[in-house]
């Protein structure tokens, strides 16, 4: 089996964790608990996510078939891919709230391209230390990475001033650029990393 299709499978193994997860934040919507931003927040989250879990740099290194800078390509276009289709989602889940009248579809976009924003900043930062430390040393870090900035988030949706379109559009290419920089770093830990 080909590396990609390794990466595929083990995405495939997580999104049944995921899915779990998002039926349970989509009750806890239908009970008014959470709002339908938050479900589709939650949803873009876990999609930018699912190829940073995708196989563990180890694995990836041994393969033969791929060098160490495509291989690492691969799971950042992978990540961008996914991020694509989160930011399908929240267009879509931003046009269905505003339709049934559980929100304004502006604030629903600007909820979804932030969080794609925070999506793609905490890919940035995860992937290089996956790199670096490898696998089981970067899982420490795991939580406080991605449940910060899903906190402040979340705490900003349901507390702080609506963003505007124009500045949740900056903190997306910003992010994006983040991304090639960690892109950069990725690649050149892994070629130093030895074999």
């Amino acid at each position: 089996m080909t590396l990609m299709g390794q990466m595929i499978l083990n995405m495939s193994k997580s999104l049944k964790g995921y899915a779990l997860f998002l039926c349970l934040c989509a009750l806890l919507a239908l009970l008014g608990i959470f709002s339908l931003p938050t479900v589709v927040t939650m949803t873009i989250l876990l999609l930018i996510m699912l190829p940073v879990g995708g196989i563990s740099p180890d694995t990836e290194q041994k393969d033969p078939a791929f060098p160490r800078r495509a291989a690492v390509t691969a799971r950042y276009l992978l990540v961008l891919l996914m991020a694509l289709a989160g930011a399908a989602f929240g267009l879509s889940s931003g046009i269905f709230i505003a339709i049934i009248g559980a929100g304004d579809a502006p604030s629903a976009l600007d909820t979804a391209l932030l969080s794609l924003s925070v999506g793609l900043f905490v890919a940035g930062v995860l992937m290089p230390l996956n790199y670096h430390f490898g696998t089981q040393r970067t899982r420490r870090y795991l939580y406080p990475i991605v449940i910060i900035p899903m906190t402040l988030l979340l705490w900003q949706e349901r507390h702080g001033a609506p963003p505007t379109l124009l500045s949740t559009g900056r903190l997306t290419i910003l992010s994006l650029l983040g991304l090639g920089i960690s892109c950069l770093i990725s690649c050149r830990t892994a070629e130093k990393t030895p074999k």
